[in-house]
This record gives C-alpha cells, structure tokens and sequence, in this order.
C-alpha cells in the first residue's frame, strides 16, 4: 500500500521488512475484493466468494456465496484506498458496492443473515432471517465511508433510516435491551455480539444524519444504551464477554468483537457511558491479551466454544485491538501476532492470509463436528473483514 499521503518514518522497533509485507498485502487483499466485484446485470457491485462458510456442514467448497455482509468493511476499505492512494477506481467500487446492498434491504429495513449459492438461511424453519449483524456490519462500513468523503447519497440515507428503525423492531422484549442475533432466535437468549452491531448501528446513523441536518429518533440512542447495559451487566470476571446469557458460552473470538463495537461507538454515548465502556474494555482487553500464544496464535482452549475457532479472522482483530489500545504502535504481543500470520498463514503463491488456521490434512473438532485443515482463501467476507483491520494495523505502525 504505497500511499501519496504518507510521510512519516516508521518507528525504528518496527522491522521494514514487516512493513512492506504489510502493504503488499493490503494492496493484493483490496485486488482480490476487486477482481471478485460483479461490474455487471443484477448482481452489479456485489462482491462474489468462490468459498463460503456453509452451516452447519462446514463445508467451505458447497458453492459460493454473495454475502451482504461483504460489502460493510469492502466498500469502507475501497474509499479509505481511494483516500490513501488516489485512485479513482477504488471509489468507484466503493460506490458500486454500497448501491448494490441498498437493493438488498427488504422494505421493512431488514437483510438477510448470510446468503450461499443465492439462496438465504432459513435455520428457524420458512420465514425471513433478518440479522441484527448482517445489517450491523453493512452500516458500519456505509456510515464510516459516508464520513471518508463518500458521497451520501439519498438511497443511502434510506438504507440507513430504514435499518436503525428495524432495529429497534428486534429488542425482544421490549425495552429489555435484548435485541435479537436474528429473526427467529430464542427471546430469552440475549447474544452479547448482537446487541453491540445494534448498538453500533442506532448510534452510528443518529451521529451521522445530526451532522448532514437529518432527523433522527431519540428512541435510537435510547434502544443502544440499554443494548449497551446489556452487555455490561454480563461480563464475566475475568474479562470475557461470554457469547450469549446462558451459562458457559465462553467465546474469544465474540469478546473481541464486542471490545471493537463499543470501541466505535465510545466516543458517541453519554460521559457517564464513556467511562463504564472505557473500564469494561480494559477488563476485556486483559483478558484477550492471556490468550495471545506465540506460538499458535491463540490458546484457543477452553475459552473459544464456537464457531470461530481457529479463524485468521480472530488473530487479526484481536491484533488490531490490541494495536489500538497501545499509546506504543511496538505493541508486544499486537506484533507477535502479526509476526505469526506473516510466517505461519500467509501463502506466497496466493498473496493472501489463509482463512482457517488448523493444519492442512489435520482434522479437528469443531462445534460437535470434524474439520479438516486445508488452505482456504477465497471467503470475501472474511477477506473484507480482515483488510479493513490490515489498514488500521498499518496506519498504527507509521
């Protein structure tokens, strides 16, 4: 990622060698997402997975996939690129992605939770599963690129209108602070990772229409600041954020993510807010920082009891937090993982980070079911996902 703003000298603890790697990933990773961009019919803009994640089979080579989440973190990274370099075509992309996902939201705000060869989940037998987390990561990615100098569009506007109102339709009970992972999910399962995209998504979309001089709803802040005493009043002693309210659903991949939904929407909350967040966080951090292994990347046992085990995914943000917290870009253990995905996931030929860290022709136990190691890249949205915490990383290493 050679950029036409960057001018300041990386910082002598950090190995130049490292950095160069770091750019050309982040170059070769925003070329894959491009090359993957439909530029033409009805799927113009979205972006295509040959592989996908497929439950509950966990067969990764069942067909592909236009996940809706994709398109969040790819068209954010596209015009932060276009910012950094100055390259009209990464702009346009962004542009392309975020129209495409706007004739993807059904007329009450909702989009579908995860999509594999065109076809949508339906776990929870034949009715629409809209996700609180689907929708959370695509406004994510609009409401940050609408604040990197895309053009807010009106169908945007109504994307992101529609979406905070839904929203507020998924805190089940009301006035609980329990919003659902997605439509036909158990209403006394409070999922911790839901309620924080929720969060994320009222007050994103409240910040971002008060500075353009739209109106908003002051249930929005409302309906995010008890997701947000949700998720506060079940954290566990040692830091973790567990996966839902029901007991011992430890999770290291969910704790991360909830640590970067608070971390977005901190500085949006109220003082009193800031502070409970800014104490929460720190005791996560903790945590996330114990189980940083220098030699697999993360001591995944006994804490990680989902899906997301051994996912490269997790290893990048937990590197990415543990960057951003650091007043040190040299963070220790941020750059033991970093020196792990160099050496241990990152494939030459590919010029990607592959997917899934479990050793090719090894088989492991994943959620009740076996899993054999091979080399997976061709996942889009976790490729997305994964270069939107690549540039952060960089930018804290300049």
């Amino acid at each position: 990622m050679k950029t036409k703003t960057s001018s300041v000298e990386p910082k002598a603890l950090v190995n130049p060698k490292l950095l160069d790697w770091l750019d050309n990933l982040i170059r070769d990773t925003a070329d894959y997402l491009l090359r993957n961009q439909e530029l033409d019919g009805d799927f113009r803009g979205a972006i295509w997975s040959r592989q996908a994640f497929h439950f509950p089979t966990f067969d990764f080579n069942a067909g592909g996939s236009y996940h809706n989440r994709t398109i969040g973190p790819a068209g954010y990274c596209f015009t932060e690129l276009a910012n950094l370099t100055g390259e009209k075509k990464f702009l346009k992309a962004a542009e392309l992605a975020f129209d495409w996902v706007c004739t993807r939201q059904d007329s009450d705000g909702a989009i579908d939770e995860i999509v594999n060869n065109n076809q949508a989940s339906r776990w929870h037998g034949t009715a629409r599963e809209g996700s609180v987390i689907e929708l959370g990561l695509v406004v994510h990615g609009l409401s940050k690129a609408l604040s990197s100098h895309l053009h807010f569009k009106n169908e945007y506007r109504v994307f992101m209108q529609k979406a905070a109102m839904w929203n507020l339709k998924m805190e089940i009970p009301p006035q609980t602070g329990n919003f659902l992972h997605s439509e036909g999910y158990p209403h006394d399962k409070l999922i911790l990772n839901a309620n924080a995209h929720s969060a994320e998504t009222l007050l994103s979309v409240s910040n971002l229409f008060a500075k353009h001089g739209y109106p908003s709803d002051p249930d929005w802040t409302a309906a995010a600041l008890r997701a947000i005493d949700a998720i506060l009043s079940l954290q566990l002693e040692n830091g973790m954020y567990p996966y839902s309210s029901r007991p011992d659903d430890h999770t290291i991949h969910y704790t991360a993510v909830v640590v970067w939904c608070l971390q977005n929407i901190q500085h949006l909350c109220p003082i009193e807010y800031q502070n409970k967040i800014e104490l929460s966080v720190q005791n996560a951090m903790a945590f996330l920082e114990a189980v940083v292994d220098d030699r697999k990347g993360i001591k995944w046992d006994p804490f990680e009891t989902h899906g997301h085990k051994f996912r490269t995914y997790t290893l990048v943000l937990i590197c990415h937090l543990l960057m951003n917290q650091s007043s040190s870009p040299s963070n220790d253990k941020g750059l033991k993982i970093l020196d792990y995905l160099q050496n241990k996931l990152y494939d030459p030929d590919e010029k990607l980070l592959q997917l899934m860290d479990i050793p090719e022709g090894v088989t492991v136990n994943l959620l009740g079911k076996p899993v054999r190691g091979e080399k997976i890249f061709h996942m889009a949205y976790n490729q997305a996902d994964i270069l939107e915490f690549l540039i952060s990383i960089r930018r804290r290493l300049s």
